[in-house]
This record gives C-alpha cells, structure tokens and sequence, in this order.
C-alpha cells in the first residue's frame, strides 16, 4: 500500500480507496501541552512527520483555505515509528484515520479536530509488472483489490 502521489513509473499502481487524514495526539500530551483551539495554533505544537521516499517532509498542508507549516520535533521514514513517536506523547501527527482506528477507539490517541474533515489522499496497491508474478501472487492482488476497499 502506498498513500499520496505516485513516483515509480516500474511498478503497476492501482488506487483502492480514499484515506482521510486526521490531526492526532495522546491524551498525555495534550495535558501536558494542551490541546490547539484551530488549525493555526497547530504551528505552536511539536509534530512527529513523515518523511516520504522522495525525501520530502509532510510538514505543509493546506486545509480549508489555511496552509499550515510545522517544524517536525521528530521525523522517519516509517508511518509506523510516527504512530509509535505520537502514541509515546512525542508531538502531534497528521495520519490516515484508517491506521490510528483503534487507538482512537481505545482513547490512546484523540482526533484534535474531529468535526472536521480535514484532508484526504489516495492510497495505491503497488505490485510488480504482471508478468513477473507467480500465481499466488496473482490471487493475492486480487484479494487485496476486493477486500482494502471495504476497510
């Protein structure tokens, strides 16, 4: 799975949902730091970013009418070390609502925002031309085609 734009012309992409991305933290952090009233107030926070394959930090979003720029506290390559870094009281993170579900569920992360839509991205199966795939591989793909939509 990959989310955002696409880079690598190699490999076949196909788009099987739309992920909304939504301003996360831990209830710890937000007493210790408290919790920003507005999407303007996120400048004044530390945030845990995500730093895509081109090497790009996702630090500048514009959301509804506003671009908002944050200088990273923490910063990887790993979607899954930002999640860690947000659930340890790092910072804030701006992360597909998809992968922070069950915290959200289990209190151990708070949406900032939840009554607002914030921002949204494609998300892509990315596998290898088809005729390097083995049959297995094959039926996976088409498991995966099915069944990520429905997430």
């Amino acid at each position: 799975m990959h989310g955002g734009t696409l880079s690598d012309a190699n490999v076949v992409a196909r788009k099987v949902m739309v992920l909304q991305r939504i301003f996360v933290a831990s209830p710890e952090f937000i007493e210790k730091q408290g919790k920003p009233s507005s999407l303007r107030e996120l400048t004044n926070y530390p945030f845990v970013c995500f730093r895509w394959p081109s090497g790009d930090i996702d630090k500048e979003w514009d959301i509804k009418d506003h671009t908002i720029k944050v200088e990273p506290s923490v910063v990887s390559d790993s979607i899954g070390f930002v999640k860690g870094g947000v659930i340890r009281h790092r910072g804030i993170a701006l992360l597909p609502e998809l992968l922070v579900r069950h915290q959200l569920k289990d209190g151990s992360l708070i949406n900032l925002f939840p009554d607002n839509n914030l921002q949204k991205e494609e998300a892509w199966l990315l596998y290898p031309q088809r005729k390097a795939l083995s049959h297995s591989a094959q039926l996976l793909i088409d498991f995966l085609l099915q069944e990520l939509p429905k997430l």
